[in-house]
């Protein structure tokens, strides 16, 4: 799908194989369709890959201490937090081979707008198993 996106509708046409077809718009319908399902079922495997792959991070940073919130609104801005966290966890085993532990601080993003987390700001102390 992102490749159509630099492409000029000539070449588009081309490449469906849609000019001189005869049921040009029910043709060119479907092919979207179809990539439209296709895109769909790659980012779905994506978003499982992904999120095989931070299981264990995930679970490394629950272990972690640190200042929860508290509120009606605490909910949003712990996992804010927890998201934060899971970040720097993968972050720091990328960077040394090895999960942190002891004390850090670590930068998180406490604020969300037009529905979009927001670049991380805030920091927080953590402290992370001592394995």
């Amino acid at each position: 799908m992102r490749a159509l996106r630099d492409q000029k509708l000539p070449d588009i046409l081309r490449q469906f194989k849609l000019i001189g077809h005869p049921d040009f718009w029910d043709s060119l319908l479907s092919k979207v369709h179809d990539l439209a399902v296709q895109a769909k079922f790659e980012a779905e495997v994506q978003a499982k890959k992904r999120a095989l792959e931070l299981a264990p991070i995930r679970a490394y940073a629950r272990r972690a201490i640190y200042r929860k919130l508290g509120g009606s609104l605490a909910g949003i801005g712990n996992a804010l937090r927890f998201n934060g966290i899971v970040d720097y966890v993968e972050s720091h085993l990328k960077r040394t081979g090895k999960y942190p532990v002891g004390r850090h601080t670590v930068l998180y993003s406490s604020t969300i707008s037009n529905n979009r987390v927001q670049a991380p700001k805030s920091t927080l102390e953590v402290q992370f198993p001592d394995e």
